[in-house]
């Protein structure tokens, strides 16, 4: 983050106006660290979704698999508090993402 408090896009590996797997269309970026979360508009269901981007340079392979099996336990819950990923993490994209829904709030 500048000292301004806005983002440094350039240092991220997708950038706003960028769309992923052809689908999701990247529009804000809400926070960053070892992975970027972006509101973006999923083309295919015409509806808002939020995008966690990963930054290769900080999360090993280990670490994704790790998290898409915590994705996959996260399944078994119902609570209007768990978010439930609308697709499953995309490791095989540059850079790995995954799709989720929107919270208010």
């Amino acid at each position: 983050m500048a000292r301004d408090g806005t983002l440094d896009m350039d240092r991220y590996a997708v950038k706003v106006g960028e769309t992923l797997a052809g689908r999701y269309e990247l529009r804000q970026v809400l926070s960053s660290g070892r992975c970027t979360l972006f509101i973006a508009h999923d083309r295919r269901e015409a509806r808002p979704v939020a995008v966690k981007v990963f930054d290769t340079a900080h999360v090993s392979p280990d670490d994704l698999r790790r998290y898409a099996d915590r994705l996959a336990a996260g399944t078994t819950v119902s609570h209007p508090a768990v978010v439930i990923p609308r697709v499953q993490i995309a490791v095989s994209e540059s850079p790995p993402f995954v799709v989720g829904e929107v919270l208010q709030g």
